[in-house]
């Protein structure tokens, strides 16, 4: 059943790559970008939540307004997760935008 599905899959691939009038290599790597523009917009999104949260745009400003926020244990904690998400999110764009310079 499994190889039917592939098959099926192949086809639709193929047909879809005549439709565009692209080979299926092609399609392979637009859907790719597409794919990975998409990513890269979901993630600047809740960057973007998360800047605005703070009235912030750079991981510095961040850090800057986590060490002026030392004296309020409770809302260092929830500071420090957020600025950790916001480094990561920070390298997830870099990351993604580099791969899609390379494709």
């Amino acid at each position: 059943m499994n190889l039917n599905v592939n098959n099926s899959v192949n086809k639709i691939y193929q047909d879809i790559a005549e439709l565009l009038d692209i080979n299926i290599n092609e399609l392979d790597n637009e859907g790719l970008k597409a794919y990975l523009e998409m990513c890269l917009h979901r993630i600047r999104a809740k960057r973007k939540k998360l800047a605005e949260e703070y009235n912030i745009n750079t991981l510095e400003e961040m850090n800057m307004h986590l060490r002026k926020s030392q004296n309020n244990y409770t809302l260092n904690i929830s500071l420090w997760e957020d600025y950790f998400q916001f480094a990561q999110l920070e390298a997830e764009i870099a990351i993604l935008q580099q791969t899609l310079i390379t494709l």
